[in-house]
């Protein structure tokens, strides 16, 4: 079915078009524009482009895990994030390749590491000692490791959906020291530490967190 879209850009369906469209697919049914995913994927990228020439830009599975929506971001050169063995899966079979993948999450057990080495994924989000401790005691190449930080910055969102403060319950805290005696312990076993990570907060209405938790992850390193 060719729906064109509406005078300001905007899909507009009719009752008959979407009453045809759920007797084919059945219900419920996410409806969603290839086009506009696309576009979105490249503005993203020439922004990430325009800051730093050797940018990568990945897209974080967990917004929507479908293999179709997958399939497009890969197609556009995107890494894919993943949080489980599920959505690292997900992203191997939409054709990503291992490379571009990397695994965050909280409490990550040795097995979900276990497969993700064997997989020979391209990063590994660190978000805690307990995931440093399995990694040391894994066999095999190591992927590049990055340490999630909680930089102390108070996002203007929900509180539950807060995630940069520095006492958030994810990532290692940079204000008390936990962060830098977690860089040292990672060094004296020689694990391949590459980077640092954050991640502010959700459904956030303005960049100014980011903004700051990006300085502050740069004075860190």
């Amino acid at each position: 079915m060719e729906v064109p879209p509406d005078a300001d850009g905007r899909l507009v369906l009719t009752d008959d078009q979407v009453r045809e469209i759920a007797s084919k697919f059945g219900t419920p049914l996410y409806v969603l524009s290839e086009p506009l995913l696309r576009q979105n994927a490249r503005l993203f990228q020439m922004a990430a482009n325009g800051a730093w020439s050797n940018s990568r830009v990945s897209y974080a599975s967990k917004a929507n895990s479908t293999l179709a929506v997958l399939k497009i971001f890969v197609n556009e050169g995107y890494g894919i994030d993943t949080a489980s063995l599920g959505e690292i899966k997900a992203a191997l079979l939409a054709g990503c390749d291992p490379s571009r993948i990397h695994l965050h999450g909280n409490c990550k057990t040795k097995a979900e590491l276990e497969e993700a080495v064997r997989i020979g994924i391209g990063q590994i989000v660190v978000d805690g000692f307990e995931e440093i401790d399995l990694l040391s005691s894994l066999e095999g190449p190591i992927p590049k490791l990055l340490i999630r930080l909680a930089p102390g910055v108070d996002p203007i969102t929900h509180e539950k959906v807060q995630t940069g403060q520095a006492d958030t319950k994810f990532g290692l805290n940079i204000a008390d020291g936990t962060a830098m005696k977690a860089v040292d312990i990672m060094i004296e076993h020689s694990l391949p530490l590459v980077g640092f990570h954050a991640h502010v907060g959700s459904q956030l209405i303005d960049t100014a967190a980011q903004i700051s938790s990006a300085d502050l992850i740069a004075a860190f390193a």
